[in-house]
């Protein structure tokens, strides 16, 4: 059974999808997508830990390196398995320069299956893979709408410290009749209310330098709670530990709750610096029985990255939850 979600409150958003002009195709098949590795906590057969489902995140993301704009697609997945379905959601978004457009959004329950944190195709939403179950594309079609996000060749993968999994890639992204290069992320991880992943982000500055930085709790700003990697001129480096402040906050009303809208991420020895700033904001307030409400929200962000005396212009985006 399919369940379409009601429309949520949204902010900052513009008629992009009058670029996406729909043109017909031939269906490719259409089968499930394993994720590029399996989060450590979830090998086995799904299962209902002390009442707290787990929920299983796959988020694929492409920037596109054309210098006179910036362009993102971005999915971002759930499977939410129990003793007898699989609840399902899929989101679809396209960054251009400031202005987000949610693309595409749809909930559903699936059969149980032994992985549900594979990648399954619906409705408009379809999924083709290649040898090896090795993702080739995300094809969403509907009639004011052609998008397809078509990953390439795994540059560098992570692992976080409670297995998720981080593949840096190459890719290319198809808007209607227009197609772009780029840079992307695919990342998977897995968690339960009681130990939920936090926020993350991914940058790029050029082809030279891409990073990827996340907190694997809820812990608050200045914890010292986030980690990163990052790819620099094909070097691989790693900052486990990092400290992560909200320089500036705006008030968000319809969820009654302030937002950052600048970020201060550092090591504590000073060997990395990152600072950021929003440009562009997709927010959506959830529903709650307290005073405030929970926040989704994706920011498009500029700002510099500081590391070995050098200073990297880099933008790209952060994905922001408060439950």
């Amino acid at each position: 059974m399919r369940i379409r979600p009601s429309r949520p409150v949204v902010v900052a958003l513009t008629g992009l999808l009058a670029l996406l002009s729909a043109c017909e195709r031939e269906p490719p098949a259409e089968v499930p997508v394993a994720s590029p590795g399996v989060p450590a906590e979830s090998t086995g057969t799904p299962s209902v830990e002390s009442g707290e489902r787990r929920t299983y995140e796959r988020n694929i993301v492409l920037f596109s390196l054309d210098a006179d704009s910036l362009l993102a697609v971005v999915w971002l997945f759930t499977a939410q398995p129990d003793s007898t379905s699989v609840d399902r959601t899929a989101r679809a978004f396209v960054l251009h320069d400031v202005t987000w457009e949610s693309v595409f959004e749809d909930a559903w329950e699936s059969p149980v299956i032994r992985e549900p944190w594979r990648v399954l195709p619906d409705s408009s939403l379809r999924v083709v893979v290649g040898l090896g179950d090795v993702l080739d594309r995300i094809v969403l079609d509907e009639p004011d709408a052609h998008l397809e996000l078509v990953p390439g060749e795994v540059l560098t993968e992570w692992s976080g410290p409670r297995g998720g999994t981080y593949h840096l890639m190459e890719g290319q992204a198809v808007l209607g009749d227009r197609t772009v290069s780029g840079l992307g992320l695919d990342m998977a991880r897995s968690w339960t209310p009681a130990d939920r992943h936090g926020d993350w982000a991914f940058l790029v500055s050029g082809d030279s330098l891409q990073v990827v930085l996340h907190s694997p709790t809820l812990r608050p700003p200045g914890s010292g709670a986030w980690r990163g990697w990052a790819r620099l001129d094909f070097r691989q480096l790693r900052w486990p530990v990092l400290t992560m402040q909200w320089p500036d906050l705006r008030a968000f009303e319809q969820a009654r709750r302030d937002v950052p809208v600048a970020w201060s991420i550092a090591a504590p020895d000073g060997e990395v610096r990152v600072e950021l700033s929003a440009a562009g904001a997709h927010l959506e307030a959830g529903e709650g029985e307290g005073a405030q409400l929970p926040v989704r929200g994706v920011f498009g962000v500029v700002g510099t990255l500081s590391f070995e005396g050098g200073l990297y212009p880099v933008r790209g985006l952060v994905r922001h939850i408060q439950p």
